[in-house]
């Protein structure tokens, strides 16, 4: 449905039509394609991440949750269509609603095994702003005066989906899935998640932190500085990614220049969020200096 919408997007240039379409399009797609796949794949991926046992009535949460957020997308799909703003933004707060149906056995799993790596704090976190995203984008689209404001307000939102939701949801579970890919035993799983758990409190801190600046009326620089910040955050699982499978190969070959599996203090996780938000806000500051200095300069000229 969706790539059809989008032939059609491709051909109909027409306002309001064109506009219209994108909204279905995009709706479709992130909710739809991505966002049911994604919460039915977390239903067992979670708890197995968290390694514990998936909650009672998660099966039927499930269950329930599925047709709310299929209504859900064919509601958002069908307010552009049908030029009801209004049904759209409904079918964005009706998906909200199947997730709330799907987040008690996500946390009873949370309340059993606290998370404590990388991968379970990034996928919580990507849950959180698809939470967000999805109450103000249904909320701003309710409110709308037109389809060009529900366009760029979407436009405005897509960052926070991409990277907020996206790509820490993908990063989560690639850093669980790739060790038990790799294979070789025990060892060697362990050995490859504690690369990917490298500072993994200060990369999800700072990514959620630089990206909540984003959202606030902040000046150019800062938001400059802060998405850098989000960005450098995200991409650190490149070479992290080729440490984990340089370090699976070692303990595989029996090598003894494998990555050790460390256990510090439950605390340094802590810390380590910690100097990475004072990072964010360093590059605060640094950001309205610049944009003073900025705007001293064009004053002057």
């Amino acid at each position: 449905i969706g790539v059809t919408i989008g032939v059609l997007l491709s051909r109909v240039q027409a306002e309001p039509w064109h506009t219209r379409l994108l909204v279905a399009h995009a709706s479709t797609n992130v909710f739809g394609w991505i966002g049911l796949s994604a919460l039915g794949t977390l239903v067992t991926l979670w708890p197995t991440m968290l390694r514990t046992r998936i909650a009672p009535g998660a099966e039927l949460a499930a269950q329930r949750a599925l047709p709310i957020l299929v209504v859900g997308v064919i509601l958002a799909l069908a307010g552009p269509l049908a030029d009801l703003r209004v049904l759209a933004g409904l079918g964005f707060l009706t998906y909200l609603v199947g997730i709330g149906v799907l987040v008690p056995s996500l946390v009873g799993a949370a309340r059993r095994q606290r998370p404590s790596s990388f991968s379970t704090y990034s996928v919580a976190s990507a849950l959180i702003w698809l939470i967000g995203s999805l109450g103000a984008f249904g909320v701003s689209v309710l409110v709308s005066g037109s389809w060009a404001q529900v366009d760029d307000r979407f436009r405005w939102f897509t960052p926070y989906l991409a990277a907020g939701f996206g790509a820490q949801l993908l990063l989560g579970a690639l850093s669980y899935l790739v060790p038990v890919a790799l294979g070789g035993g025990p060892g060697a799983v362990r050995t490859a998640t504690a690369a990917f758990d490298r500072a993994g409190a200060a990369r999800v801190t700072a990514t959620n932190a630089a990206l909540l600046v984003c959202l606030l009326p902040v000046p150019a620089a800062v938001r400059v500085f802060s998405s850098a910040i989000a960005l450098i955050a995200l991409a650190s699982f490149l070479p992290l990614l080729f440490v984990a499978l340089r370090a699976s190969r070692a303990v595989r070959s029996n090598r003894r220049d494998a990555v050790p599996v460390r256990t510090g203090p439950a605390h340094s996780g802590a810390r380590s969020a910690a100097a990475a938000l004072a990072v964010v806000l360093v590059s605060v500051v640094a950001g309205v200096a610049v944009d003073h200095q900025l705007g001293s300069f064009r004053s002057d000229s």
